[in-house]
């Protein structure tokens, strides 16, 4: 039996784990808190399935012996199952931390599989790759590969695996060529430009939601390349730094202890430990995005900003489409249903720009008023207690709020209306932006020197 204790309150609720792996039982663990081990399993680090639901690693005892596997709801680490990676029972306990509340995610610097590495060879995909190989840098110099570490990734919240879903940066994003092919790297990994000398740049750091955003997959396997030292490499056609040991080779699979306590991005030494200068933002980082946008632009691409994005209602299965203006998007409703869905596109932040926002927004809304042009005409603010299914928290600042794409009013917002209705929703602001595919109308003349 695994026994899980929340350190905050003392509350403590157990699980049955069978060798088969079978569950019976349920438990919730808040963090910071800690699994106390009294049996085992054989298992091996990666992802656990049972039945027809797949858990992530999210813990591991220092050694990386005991690995914690789970599923996330909200700061909750739910189904918690503990795991032995050796033939031992074992003893014990497992602690894990939290930031603000939340579970730490597990980031990454690596390429994912399929990428085409240059070497004294030619281009070889980065799985193929082995100790004793030779590639080449962005220098010309042949370097030996001293580790070649791999792990395999699997995601099931968007929103909370930011830090470890590939990034895409696509065919010509940085000229014609370059890259060659579509590059899917980690958020951490830093791709090199020639930015008055070389200089490095995350991933994470470049996205546009057009040529160059965060996907959105179910599982990958990830592989860096180890050489003599930190050193620019040539992936799919354009510089990406090689691996560099930032205290976390223990997030691979293959390595000799594994433990998934850590965080693989790891923090930044100085800059005597980097080949380039590296900029998570600043002056640097916009001026390339500029240009990358810039490339878009002229391969076809259109930045669209606009407050409503396909707005509607969806009453009793009918679409109602708004008049708007300004800022006002008014609707007449003729009956009154139990609720009301409030519909729109939606757009993820974090997948336009690197501002970090995971979550899902669809429209941003100040406040809706509500008359029936007889008895009532009332107002709605946005921190009303009736508005949760589909809204996000309410921001103070502002006093406004972002639905989720589809968000749903209570009948009892309509109380004491009597005939049709008109509802108007004021927008806060504009949509989240989105870029659009519109016929080429150059040819790109910019390049990026990456």
């Amino acid at each position: 039996m695994y026994n899980s204790t929340e350190t905050d309150n003392g509350v403590s609720t157990s699980f049955i784990l069978s060798s088969s792996g079978s569950v019976s039982g349920f438990t919730q663990l808040s963090f910071p808190g800690s699994v106390t081990l009294t049996s085992y399993n054989d298992s091996v680090p990666g992802s656990l399935k049972v039945g027809q639901n797949a858990y992530q690693v999210y813990g591991a005892s220092k050694d990386g012996n005991y690995l914690v596997y789970g599923s996330i709801a909200g700061p909750k680490l739910e189904n918690v199952y503990v795991l032995s990676t050796n033939d031992q029972a074992p003893t014990g306990s497992i602690s894990f931390s939290s930031d603000n509340g939340a579970l730490n995610s597990i980031g990454t610097v690596c390429f994912v599989e399929g990428t085409l590495i240059r070497t004294s060879a030619g281009e070889r995909r980065v799985e193929d790759l082995i100790v004793g190989d030779y590639i080449l840098t962005a220098s010309g110099h042949e370097k030996i590969v001293r580790w070649v570490g791999c792990r395999p990734m699997k995601f099931w919240n968007v929103e909370r695996n930011l830090d470890t879903l590939p990034i895409c940066i696509s065919k010509d994003a940085f000229g014609p060529g370059k890259p060659s092919q579509d590059l899917h790297v980690s958020p951490g990994h830093a791709i090199a430009f020639d930015i008055l000398g070389s200089v490095l740049i995350p991933a994470k750091s470049l996205i546009n939601g057009s040529t160059i955003y965060q996907t959105s997959v179910e599982s990958t396997k990830y592989y860096h390349i180890e050489l003599d030292e930190h050193a620019v490499i040539i992936a799919n056609g354009i510089m990406a730094e090689s691996y560099i040991d930032m205290n976390n080779r223990g997030f691979f699979s293959n390595s000799s202890v594994v433990d998934t306590n850590i965080l693989p991005d790891g923090d930044i030494k100085t800059l005597s430990d980097y080949c380039a200068p590296y900029h998570r933002n600043g002056e640097i980082v916009d001026a390339v995005r500029t240009r990358i946008d810039h490339i878009a632009v002229q391969q076809g691409w259109a930045r669209e900003d606009a407050a409503s994005f396909n707005l509607h209602l969806l009453v009793n299965d009918r679409l109602i489409f708004p008049q708007i203006t300004g800022m006002a998007a008014k609707f007449i409703i003729d009956e009154i249903p139990e609720k009301i869905e409030i519909v729109s596109e939606k757009n993820i932040p974090a997948f336009i720009s690197n501002s970090g926002d995971g979550r899902t927004l669809g429209v941003d809304i100040g406040r809706i008023t509500i008359t029936d042009g007889l008895q009532v005409s009332r107002e709605i603010l946005m921190n009303d207690a009736r508005l949760s299914e589909g809204f996000h928290d309410f921001e103070e600042q502002g006093s406004h709020r972002w639905t989720n794409g589809t968000a749903f009013l209570p009948s009892s917002l309509f109380e004491g209306t009597q005939g049709a209705v008109m509802l108007t929703i004021h927008l806060a602001s504009n949509a989240v932006p989105r870029w659009s595919k519109k016929v080429a109308t150059a040819k790109a003349v910019v390049t990026l020197a990456a």
